[in-house]
């Protein structure tokens, strides 16, 4: 990869997803699952609105927040699934993604998808 490449990858993460590549690279594996978790939760709630009011129906923020039908991203993978936007397959891995993103978040130390530790196993 050339220094032009890098220069336009660095600006496509800063623009569309407001990332600084060099702390994405710093970024343990429980970092980026995090931040790449994050953005398909917000995808999700885009897709959702979306659809919803392509169809005519009401959308409110409260959906969204709280304990609304959407609010978390397991409702947020579930709906999507029910209203046809994701497979099954893409449910299913998007839950695993969740699923990795809980336990790093609640685990103390730094950790990495190769840190051998047996918390870690995730299963579909």
């Amino acid at each position: 990869m050339m220094a032009d490449d890098f220069d336009a990858l660095a600006k496509g993460l800063k623009d569309k997803y407001g990332l600084e590549f060099a702390e994405v690279i710093r970024d343990t594996h429980a970092n980026t699952a995090m931040r790449v978790v994050s953005l398909v939760s917000e995808s999700l709630e885009l897709a959702i609105r979306s659809k919803l009011l392509a169809e005519g129906r009401t959308v409110s923020d409260r959906m969204f927040k709280g304990d609304g039908k959407y609010s978390t991203l397991e409702r947020r993978i579930d709906g999507a699934h029910a209203l046809g936007l994701i497979d099954d397959w893409v449910r299913d891995d998007a839950h695993l993604m969740r699923r990795a993103r809980n336990k790093f978040a609640h685990e103390k130390d730094r950790l990495h998808f190769d840190s051998g530790r047996s918390s870690l196993c995730f299963s579909r």
